[in-house]
């Protein structure tokens, strides 16, 4: 959700699933297309230009695990969002722009002091959601089962959301440490890709 040129969604494919990539930006999902036909043609990604808020999200089908990363920051409802993906998967993985100050452990938001970006309307930032909130969140979907993933250097925050029950929401601190975290995967993207591929295999287990 949210899938922008598809980086992700190469990563996933790569590992063997079979990808739905959304993003409401046509230009974006134009890039992903391009990008896909450059470095692997036939890859098993369908991209798909779509609005979260529409209809035609009740028209796919249901999902294993569902991808949140980079945007529950950029919409302007995150409630509504929330609760419509939560009709879609059991297994939702946020990463997010998380709250600069504050606990994480206290249910709230803080509206962006940032204007509307002009030049990348759809990466305008909207709401920056702490841990607690967005669990509240999900636990009105009926989700239960939650863990946390941390940098606390750049709040960004990455949060596994369950339905159902599975091994990785009982997996000890000393796997994901937030201080092993921090010192050898400083840059987003590049410990981001290292935990998809963790949570990946464990969830193929």
């Amino acid at each position: 959700m949210g899938c922008n040129e598809g980086f992700f969604s190469l990563k996933m494919e790569e590992l063997g699933a079979k990808v739905t990539s959304i993003d409401i930006d046509a230009h974006r999902i134009e890039k992903a297309n391009f990008i896909k036909n450059i470095i692997k043609p036939g890859a098993n990604i369908d991209y798909k230009e779509l609005d979260i808020y529409s209809e035609d999200l009740n028209h796919l089908d249901k999902f294993d695990v569902c991808l949140c990363l980079g945007f529950i920051h950029r919409i302007p409802d995150p409630f509504r969002a929330v609760s419509l993906l939560a009709k879609k998967a059991d297994i939702i993985i946020f990463e997010w722009k998380a709250l600069k100050f504050g606990s994480h452990d206290e249910s709230f938001a803080f509206f962006s002091t940032k204007d509307i970006d002009h030049e990348d309307y759809y990466g305008t930032e909207y709401w920056l959601l702490s841990y607690k909130a967005l669990e509240r969140i999900l636990e009105r979907s009926g989700f239960k089962n939650f863990h946390r993933i941390d940098d606390p250097r750049q709040r960004r925050a990455i949060l596994v959301a369950g339905r159902v029950d599975h091994k990785i929401f009982s997996l000890n601190d000393d796997i994901y440490h937030r201080n092993k975290i921090r010192s050898l995967l400083s840059h987003t993207k590049r410990y981001l890709s290292v935990i998809l591929k963790i949570i990946t295999g464990k969830l193929n287990a």
